[in-house]
């Protein structure tokens, strides 16, 4: 189902969302809920039920953002907008980072991380960074085969689960009651919240995007499904963490997924490289999410250069840094003490005023 007029459908940006944060929610966020165990993981939902509350207000804020200088004043809307450009550009250099890294370990091996980083880019500006119309259609085309395998191999990874596993999470946790006092339950839970709040932060882009979405009915049932998937398999995958490595040993990996993909197999050991298909589709899956970062940046700047200044910025700053370690660890801290602050505040400041301007007009 295509729209017409340069415009997409509702299922067609829920599956954009949803490409987007399936790589770092299968990456990064079932890793993390796993090395805390029972408490973080169950902050884990409870995050996801704040991105859904998020999405419904954001919804709600459409208009202001699509007019965003009419709204707050030429100077705060372009300073509004820089600070979602700078974040587009922070992550797209983590990104971008990683997926080099994944792409010479595992399937360009003896080929320069320049090289490789330069083919990726080239490939999202022509595959996926495009017109609205061309990323609705490669999102058509790519989740149900992105979605699939994740699931299928979700369900051979159950085989690697030792069994007594879970109790022994439960017997953790309770250690650590005792030890430590009933606190740090909470401070794992607000952990788990904070953690996927910062992964799903791409989610506050979504008023940008959805001018150029059909309304003929609410768009927030798709979404709020979309972010729903996501996080119950973020969950799905943590419990087969914790079943197959531990608490501690999933805390003790940089990266537990790719351990986790790298042991599971076919049954009967056929593909001996199984784990290089997995390989390929998180990639595939982290390529949708930089062209939506380059999408959205022409989206933020109203710009259809800023997705090439963007992507070249990424660029120079990916292969241009010697400490990208430090990055790694200033980006985080940027996330959690800047972005998620400011963009939830935001929110909240836009919404307040939005019913302010509303209750004028109903009065006048």
């Amino acid at each position: 189902m295509f729209a017409d007029n340069d415009r997409i459908s509702q299922r067609q940006a829920a599956r954009q969302m949803v490409l987007t944060l399936l790589g770092p929610f299968f990456w990064l966020l079932s890793g993390r809920g796993a090395a805390g165990g029972y408490p973080e993981l169950l902050g884990i939902l409870l995050g996801g039920l704040l991105l859904i509350l998020w999405i419904f207000f954001l919804v709600r804020l459409e208009n202001i953002y699509h007019h965003l200088e009419e709204f707050v004043g030429n100077a705060a809307g372009m300073l509004i907008r820089a600070v979602y450009f700078s974040y587009l550009i922070f992550s797209g250099v983590c990104l971008l980072e990683r997926m080099t890294y994944l792409s010479g370990t595992y399937l360009l091996d003896g080929i320069s991380n320049r090289w490789i980083g330069l083919l990726i880019l080239l490939a999202v500006f022509f595959g996926m960074s495009g017109k609205i119309q061309q990323r609705a259609r490669m999102a058509e085309a790519l989740y149900p085969w992105i979605l699939w395998s994740t699931a299928v191999l979700l369900l051979l990874a159950l085989g690697q689960i030792h069994p007594g596993a879970f109790a022994l999470a439960w017997e953790q946790t309770a250690e650590e009651i005792r030890r430590l006092g009933g606190d740090i339950v909470w401070k794992k839970i607000l952990k788990g919240v904070s953690e996927t709040l910062q992964v799903g932060l791409i989610v506050s882009f979504l008023p940008f995007l959805l001018p150029q979405v059909e309304r003929n009915k609410s768009v927030v049932k798709p979404l709020a499904a979309g972010m729903a998937k996501l996080v119950l398999l973020a969950a799905a995958f943590s419990m087969i963490l914790f079943g197959t490595l531990g608490t501690k040993g999933t805390a003790q990996r940089q990266d537990p997924v790719l351990l986790l993909m790298s042991g599971t197999n076919l049954p009967g050991g056929f593909l001996e490289r199984f784990d290089v298909i997995w390989m390929a589709v998180l990639l595939c899956a982290l390529l949708f999410s930089m062209g939506s970062l380059l999408f959205w940046g022409e989206l933020a700047l109203k710009r259809r250069i800023a997705g090439i200044l963007l992507g070249a910025v990424v660029y120079l700053l990916t292969f241009c840094l010697p400490e990208m370690y430090q990055l790694q660890i200033l980006y985080e801290n940027a996330v959690r003490y800047l972005y998620l602050p400011v963009f939830f505040g935001l929110t909240v400041i836009l919404e307040i005023a939005r019913r302010m301007q509303k209750k004028e007009r109903d009065s006048g």
